[in-house]
């Protein structure tokens, strides 16, 4: 975030100048044009001069289209990393040389003109930087705005929907208590997973960002509490694999527990069908996040659940927000099973 921000420093005033050099020269093209004129004797030189600037000005509204066309087709499917490095610069530079050609042509490709062409081709390269930078910063902007909204908003929705969370603590550290006395050790296993998973979705979930470690942790005692749940079907159901090769790395809280919890509720064991199955598979090797999360589902399960994919939807926005160029993410159909493949750059 630092280095954001000493980014935005640096690129403002550089903006800036650029800016004011593009109006610099604009002004001096016109007090040349005005000067020939004069000189020349044209009692007409303002009608010129007229319609100097009104085909100059069709020519900057045309170019600022552009810009716009390149930010939004261009600039940002390449940082999402929708189209990669090598086509998004040779469209750019197809995009100058397309224009520098029709300098020429405009000039019957007159050699004295190619000097003041290719200027102008830098200026315009200059201003299509400025305005794209402009552009990222607002688009920017207005995307942590949305993220700290739904943030906000998912906050407000998990306090409303919850009882006093030092009232459940002390419940559960009440019932663990009972379950020890009673000779109950598997029962107050439980209990004490299900208190962990309730105070890190209290606690660690605000944080902008945890330790692979403890998102790790909180995903594996969450899948003991749904073997637990479903007992020998859950422990025949499930195949599972958590991997993780040690090397230091940080993720946003819960990204990965959304779908886990859709593999759950869509999974056909979970309806007392016994032929259903889950498969996870969470790997992180060198920074890299892997995930592959497989469930056969009834149809019937998604009419009933029709309209609760709002988690799946929030974790893609984060992760376009979070991750822009480092994630992917697949969610597969084939009728039968659901298939979800994400991977995620944990590398700074």
């Amino acid at each position: 975030m630092e280095d954001k921000g000493l980014a935005v420093k640096i690129m403002r005033p550089v903006g800036i100048l650029l800016f004011l050099g593009v109006l610099a020269y604009w002004l001096l093209r016109i007090f040349q044009l005005i000067q020939v004129e004069m000189s020349a004797g044209d009692e007409n030189y303002f009608g010129n001069l007229q319609v100097f600037l009104l085909s100059w000005l069709a020519v900057f509204i045309l170019i600022n289209i552009l810009a716009w066309a390149n930010f939004k087709f261009l600039f940002l499917k390449w940082k999402e990393g929708n189209i990669p490095w090598y086509l998004f610069w040779g469209l750019e530079l197809l995009l100058l040389l397309v224009f520098f050609e029709f300098l020429q042509w405009t000039v019957m490709y007159e050699e004295e003109i190619l000097k003041d062409n290719l200027i102008l081709t830098g200026v315009v390269a200059l201003y299509f930087l400025a305005i794209t930078w402009f552009f990222d910063l607002m688009y920017t902007r207005r995307k942590q705005a949305e993220l700290i909204q739904q943030k906000e908003k998912a906050e407000l929705n998990l306090l409303q929907s919850q009882l006093n969370p030092h009232f459940l603590f002390n419940a559960l550290n009440s019932t663990y208590s009972s379950a020890i006395q009673e000779e109950s050790p598997h029962t107050a296993a439980q209990i004490l997973q299900l208190s962990d998973l309730m105070r890190f979705a209290l606690e660690k979930s605000k944080k902008d960002f945890i330790s692979i470690e403890e998102e790790l942790d909180f995903v594996d005692k969450y899948m003991r509490i749904q073997k637990n749940r479903f007992g020998s079907s859950g422990e025949e159901s499930m195949d599972i694999e958590i991997n993780w090769d040690g090397f230091p790395a940080e993720i946003s809280p819960m990204l990965v527990q959304p779908f886990l919890e859709n593999a759950f509720k869509f999974s056909e064991f979970g309806s007392g069908n016994q032929n259903g199955k889950i498969l996870v598979r969470i790997s992180v090797e060198e920074g890299e996040l892997s995930i592959h999360i497989e469930n056969t589902y009834l149809k019937e399960q998604l009419r009933d659940n029709k309209g609760t994919g709002k988690g799946i939807d929030l974790v893609k926005k984060r992760l376009k927000s979070l991750y822009p160029g480092k994630h992917s993410l697949t969610i597969k159909d084939s009728g039968k099973v659901f298939t979800v493949l994400m991977k995620i750059n944990l590398k700074k």
